[in-house]
Parts: C-alpha cells; structure tokens; sequence
C-alpha cells in the first residue's frame, strides 16, 4: 500500500474496506496523522471502561458547563441580527436618511459579510484552537455591534453591518463542531436544538465560549479519557488539524452535500425575509409598532417549542430528518394563512405568522447532521462551509424581493416564501430517502462481512 494510499483512507468512515493485513499497517503508519483524541486513548489502555452511573454524572456535568455557554452567546447573536427590525419602526429610516431600497440592502450585506468569510473561517476553525478561536470573533463581534450606535447615515450602517457578518461567520460551525466533540450521535440533536433555539428565546426577550475534551480544565485526567470513549461510535474523534485533499473533493462530490446546500439556499431565501421584515408586515396586518413588538414575541415561542421538541423526538426515535419535514409543513402552513386570508381577519394572519417560528427546525436538523454524520474533519468544516456559504447566498436575495412598491402588504414576496417552505420539507425527505438508502447498503456490507474494524479506527 503506498504512502498516497495510505493517507486516503485514514480518517474515513466505515465505508471503507479494507484487509485484515492492510489495516494493520494503516493503524500503525497513520497514528502522527490521527484525531487529537488518540493520544489520551492510548494512555489509558485498551481496557478502559467506565460504569453507567459514572457516564451519566460525567454527561450532567458536560451539559451544566457547556450548554449555558453556547445557548447564551447564540441567543445574543440572533438578537443582534433583529435589532435592524426592530429599528425599523422605531425610526432608522428616518434617522439615518434611508431612502428606496437602502433598507434593504442594511438587512443583505451582513451576509454578505457571511458569506466572504465562511469557508476562510471554517479553515481557521480546523486549524486554530476550536475555543480560542471562537471567543475572539465573540468578542470582536460585540464590539462591532456597539459600534452600529455610533453609524449615523446609511454608508456608516452598511460598513457595521459588512463586519458584522464577518466574525458572525464563525458562531454556527464552531458550535456545531463544540456539539460533536462533546456529544454521542443520538444526543447531538436534542442539544443543537437546545442551543439553537435561543434565538426564538432572544426574539421573545427582544422586543465564554467553551473548551476542548483535550484540555477543559473542568474535567479530571479520568474524565477527559471517559469524555473521549463516550463518543467513540461517533467514528470521528474531536478534531484533526490535517487538511486532507480527497476528504475536501469527496464533499464537493457527495449527494447529501448537493442537498444540504440546496436546502441552505432555499429556507434561507425566507428566513432572510421574515428576520428583517417581520416588524413592518406585522404593522401591515393593522397593528401599531409598539403592538407588532409585543405581538411577534410568541412567534419566538414557537420556535422553542418546535426546536426543543421536534429535535429531541428525533433523537428518541432516530429520525431527526421526518421530524423536521413535519414542522417545515407547520411552518408552510402558517405562510399560507398570512398570505391567502383577507386582510381584515387580522388575528388569523397573526396565528399564521406565529406557525412560520417552526421553519427554524429543518435548518438545525441539518446542522445537527452535518456534526454527526459527516466524518472526517477535512469534510465535516468543508461542508459545513458550504452548508453556511448557501444560507448566506439565500438570505440577502429575499430582503430584495420586499419591494417598497408592494408595500405594506408584500403580497409577491409571501408567494415566494409559501413555495420555498414546500420545496424545503421535500428536499428533507429526499434526505431521509438517501440516507436509508445509505444505512442499508452498509447493513448489507458489514453482512457479508466486507467491512472490517481497525483498532482504534474511530480516532483515526
């Protein structure tokens, strides 16, 4: 087997088959190129083992430390993103000289900003000190919001708003990467719920960082090791600084990659809107800015219920991907009655408006996927990237589409959003379709006894 060989198949999945004698030697020769993780395994010896009672004190303790942290700063970062609506009816427009579209373009260039960034940060969140890394753009990102007090004309707004998106860029991939470190696969999506769902607590509300396994000073020698075994049938360890080129183009090349971006691209096209717009469609609906303030807040409940709920079923019965089809339907359902019911029953239309909260679930259905059914750490930042640089390219096109002429009612854009909620919940059953698929050819493979384990193959 040549050394080009060699580095191939290290760090794949158990799609990989190989000799008994070949995987021998990739075990050996591949150790200075493995998970982070290895090291510490190696240490405590094949025969480490941990009892049941240990594991659940030890994943109480991870939660405790770890979940106030990410829900916390996610929350924070939502808000920031509906300040601009919020402003929007408490006199921006009138304060900064916004005229014609120039709104929103404010509400499109963060993610512009975004989407500049994506891939680069990704990059440095492979190879830089995952919680290092992410603190500092936290930190950056907080002082480029204050400074959005300071922007006083629609230039100054724009640049804010540009390096906003910027050191955003690294929040979302760095949490989910947090979550798949620390976490077993059938934990994962019950906790990216969790953690994503403060941004419905920071709409209601509207109106640091964490460690590494390797190196959390919260944890003893003894828990460290027991953190790592714990997620061992992960079958990706927590972090592999080597950029691997085949891992890079087998992203590019896979199928569940061409859908998650698609979807990326089309549930963003809506969420673009309704982040920024909400406020001004709720006033179309008859209300006052001061009600639509207080009116969109159950909307954010939503959200939580639907995330926290809808995810954590998944995990209890292993398909996330049906789960967030049916709340994608709530959500459509709920576009539908803002955008067919006449305009005087206004209540109606409030409820619908509340139903679209559910959209956010299929979003983190697949960035819960992405943390735990990508393996290799080359492709699992490289699709995250893409599945991110798409939400970026969708967001900034929806805000167009709320032309001022169709104001107050935004009769086209809503269509629009109606048609991108039905084509979501079906991309997310093609999902479900491909990875059964998936699940049973392998079943097939390990039948037949054409998969083989190589010790320790999980860390590598």
């Amino acid at each position: 087997m040549s050394s080009a060989e060699l580095e191939k198949v290290s760090e794949t999945t158990l799609e990989k088959t190989m000799s008994a004698k070949d995987a021998e030697v990739q075990a050996h020769m591949t150790e200075d190129d493995a998970d982070e993780a290895l090291k510490i395994v190696q240490e405590e010896g094949e025969n480490f083992t941990m009892t049941p009672q240990e594991e659940a004190a030890l994943l109480r303790k991870i939660d405790w430390h770890i979940l106030p942290l990410l829900c916390i700063v996610y929350g924070l970062q939502y808000l920031d993103k509906t300040t601009l609506s919020y402003s929007s009816i408490m006199g921006i427009s009138t304060y900064a000289n916004l005229v014609g579209q120039e709104y929103s373009w404010l509400a499109g260039i963060f993610y512009f900003g975004y989407l500049v960034w994506e891939y680069p940060t990704n990059r440095l969140l492979q190879r830089l000190p995952l919680a290092k890394y992410t603190a500092f753009n936290i930190i950056v990102w907080g002082t480029i919001l204050a400074c959005m007090a300071g922007a006083k004309n629609w230039a100054g707004l724009m640049v804010v708003r540009f390096f906003l998106g910027i050191f955003e860029a690294s929040v979302s991939p760095g949490f989910a990467l947090f979550t798949s470190q620390w976490y077993k696969t059938n934990e994962q999506g019950a906790r990216t719920g969790l953690w994503f769902s403060f941004n419905g607590f920071a709409q209601i509300f509207g109106g640091l960082v964490a460690y590494s396994p390797v190196t959390a000073h919260f944890l003893t020698p003894r828990e460290k090791a027991m953190a790592i075994e714990r997620i061992r049938g992960n079958n990706q360890g927590i972090g592999n600084k080597h950029f691997k080129w085949y891992q890079f183009k087998e992203a590019l090349l896979d199928v569940k990659t061409c859908l998650f971006v698609a979807y990326a691209l089309i549930a963003d096209v809506p969420n673009g809107g309704i982040t920024n717009f909400f406020s001004i469609v709720l006033t179309s609906f008859g209300f006052t800015a001061q009600q639509s303030l207080l009116y969109g807040c159950p909307a954010g409940a939503i959200e939580v219920i639907t995330l926290i709920g809808f995810l954590w079923l998944g995990d209890r019965y292993g398909n996330r991907l049906l789960w967030g089809a049916i709340s994608q339907g709530i959500s459509m359902l709920g576009m539908v009655l803002v955008y067919a019911l006449p305009s005087d029953l206004k209540v109606g239309r409030l409820i619908g408006y509340y139903l679209t909260g559910a959209s956010a679930t299929g979003f983190v259905v697949l960035l819960s996927l992405i943390s735990s059914n990508v393996a290799g750490y080359t492709k699992k930042t490289t699709v995250s990237a893409l599945y991110l640089i798409f939400y970026c390219v969708g967001n900034p096109i929806r805000p167009q589409a709320f032309q001022s002429k169709n104001a107050p009612f935004y009769t086209p854009a809503l269509a629009a959003i109606v048609a991108c909620f039905a084509a979501c919940m079906l991309i997310l059953l093609a999902l479900w379709y491909v990875n059964y698929a998936e699940n049973v050819r392998r079943e097939k493979m390990k039948a037949a006894g054409e998969i083989v384990h190589v010790p320790n193959q999980e860390f590598l």
